[in-house]
């Protein structure tokens, strides 16, 4: 079962009660937390370790630890959000210290709590309770084998501890529709209007609900959260207008995205270059980071936005983007250890949220490494690429033609970026994961082999081949000899605004004409969606095209064998009119079609007329 990795983290506050740890671990954002196990109020059993392992865990786990009389204001919020939600959304376990059950019992009644109260006297281990210095204090625990302390609050009272603001600011790192509506009820609460709308609108601009977003920022005239619409819009120059507005100090990561889609990776580093996160909240700290690691990232200094992405991370574990982004660097970099941290980085992203760009390539990173453990497999690709760079100096330095230039190529294809357009996408990954994901599916169709990813990459860094060369007809020709490829393929994105297209285009390596181009809009918010369009335009193509072969053998009874099968697109019941001076002398009909060649039955034949060995055949319509 998919289990959110946002549904654990604040399960793991409450957690730091359940498990007995350590005299003297640290209360602290970042350090561990103990787990809560021990007897109610109400005399039941509670134990933060089932309710972390429950087949269907809350999205948050809240624990506040209180003295009676201190901490009431937060007690009562948590009350709020457990009476409109339940344990579905949110699990909390309040811990009275130097209470007895009869006070507490008092509290709850009082209150009209209903949510666990456990006093210190009935925990299992109670001995990190001597690092609580200040009460009350709220801990969120992050919900994974690490129990790692996500936010504490410290202290009490409306304008220090706003309460339900971070519940909502949480729920919006997980992207969780929950986030509206709590922002409304830290309005209703008293809480900060401004923060509370700020953030509603940012939920919705991210969901696409631009018009609701506007009504949001422009209620508390936010230059911040009209930037972001303008960025959302695609219109990056009123983006950066407007963010140079705003005394937000992360209105420099709006800025600096909206460089980054117009591919100014340098301007963008100027303006994000000083930015500091400072008092931000998590979110938008981490955004921030992203921001300066992806600048970084285009301006190939891997290092520096490796370091980034990993701040990012620490600050906001939710951070899906800067989970894949630092996935990206760590395949750039290639070696085992590498992808296990690619794997890893991939693995935390997937678990936080489905998406369709992580989960593709956590299948691609995984084929790696399974073809990196295979030394059998890695030789041959060693050997093949060897052969291939011998092959291609050959024919290169010869300029020998195919001694069959009729003869259909065997329906095979290779995908290559094009390298002629460009399109900014959040995660640096997708453009690689939409080619792969093609790959995959034109493969699947049955309809065209595909030359290996590994052989294409190491064939052309074997032979220095960039852009500039693979644009070259006599390179095109050349290359479809050596890899036995009917097409090269080549793929581009672009951008108009805030729209991105993926351009496809087919080379026939025959004559280096363009065979087939389309192009295909590409989604935001699922960019995979664009393999099954792609791939059902290209192979409609590929079934509709004429082949070529010759006449292998030719039977007295009107059996006839042809030089093309299914790695050509043959099928069964396809038919072919046989020439002779250029002219239809005979019609076959394909009864059974195997990889290399095909048997044929003879439905006409022109009176005369004889059907012979390496006679040309040509596709034609029933």
């Amino acid at each position: 079962m998919f289990r959110p990795y946002s549904n654990l983290i604040f399960a793991a506050a409450a957690a730091m009660l359940a498990m007995p740890c350590s005299h003297g671990a640290s209360l602290e954002k970042g350090s561990p937390a103990p787990l809560i196990k021990g007897i109610d109020i109400a005399g039941q059993p509670f134990d933060l370790d089932a309710v972390l392992t429950a087949d269907h865990p809350p999205a948050l786990c809240i624990a506040l630890l209180f003295k009676v009389g201190s901490g009431e204001e937060l007690a009562d919020k948590l009350r709020r959000l457990d009476e409109k939600y339940g344990r579905e959304l949110l699990q909390v376990v309040a811990l009275g210290v130097e209470a007895d059950r009869a006070e507490l019992q008092a509290f709850a009644e009082r209150m009209g709590i209903r949510y666990h109260i456990l006093d210190s006297a009935s925990l299992e281990d109670s001995a990190w309770l001597d690092e609580v210095s200040t009460l009350p204090m709220t801990l969120f625990v992050q919900c994974d084998a690490s129990r790692r302390i996500e936010r504490v609050i410290a202290g009490g009272g409306d304008t220090r501890a706003q309460l339900l603001r971070e519940i909502a600011e949480n729920l919006y790192q997980q992207r969780r529709s929950e986030t509206l509506a709590v922002a409304d009820l830290a309005i209703e609460a008293g809480e900060d209007e401004a923060s509370a709308r700020e953030l509603k609108g940012f939920y919705l601009s991210d969901t696409g609900r631009l018009d609701e977003a506007a009504q949001e920022f422009n209620a508390i005239a936010s230059d911040t959260g009209l930037a972001q619409l303008a960025l959302a819009r695609g219109d990056y120059n009123e983006a950066a207008t407007l963010a140079a507005k705003s005394d937000d100090p992360f209105a420099a990561a709006l800025a600096g995205e909206a460089k980054l889609r117009e591919g100014k990776p340098d301007a963008a580093a100027e303006v994000l270059g000083e930015a500091s996160v400072g008092e931000l909240p998590a979110w938008k700290s981490s955004r921030l980071l992203t921001a300066q690691a992806r600048a970084a990232q285009e301006q190939g200094q891997d290092a520096a936005a490796l370091a980034k992405y990993e701040q990012a991370i620490a600050i906001d574990p939710y951070n899906v983007t800067a989970l894949s982004n630092e996935s990206v660097v760590h395949q750039k970099a290639g070696g085992a250890e590498d992808l296990s941290k690619a794997r890893e980085a991939l693995e935390q992203a997937a678990g936080v949220r489905e998406d369709p760009v992580v989960e593709a390539m956590l299948r691609q990173v995984i084929a790696k490494q399974e073809q990196a453990t295979d030394v059998q497999r890695n030789a041959r690709v060693r050997e093949q690429i060897a052969a291939l760079k011998e092959r291609y100096a050959a024919l290169k330095a010869s300029g020998a033609a195919d001694a069959d230039s009729w003869t259909s190529k065997k329906m095979v294809m290779a995908l290559l970026q094009g390298g002629g357009q460009w399109a900014y996408f959040e995660q640096a990954g997708a453009p690689i994961a939409i080619q792969r994901d093609l790959e995959s599916a034109l493969a699947a169709s049955g309809k065209t082999g595909i030359v290996e990813r590994e052989q294409i990459e190491a064939l052309l860094q074997e032979l220095d081949l960039g852009s500039s060369e693979l644009a070259s007809a006599d390179t095109q020709r050349t290359l479809g000899r050596v890899l036995s490829a009917q097409y090269l393929a080549f793929l581009d994105f672009a951008q108009v605004g805030a729209a991105k297209r993926l351009y496809l285009r087919l080379v026939d390596t025959e004559t280096t004409a363009i065979a087939f181009q389309q192009s295909f809009p590409v989604d935001d918010a699922d960019p995979l969606a664009v393999v099954q369009p792609a791939t059902d335009a290209v192979t409609q193509f590929l079934a509709g095209r004429e082949l070529h072969g010759l006449v292998e053998e030719a039977g007295a009874e009107g059996e006839v064998v042809i030089n093309l099968g299914t790695s050509h697109g043959v099928r069964e019941g396809m038919a072919f009119n046989v020439l002779a001076d250029s002219r239809p002398i005979a019609k076959l009909k394909v009864t059974l079609a195997d990889e290399s060649i095909s048997v044929c039955e003879t439905t006409h034949k022109r009176d005369g007329s004889v059907v012979e060995k390496d006679q040309k055949v040509k596709s034609s319509a029933q």
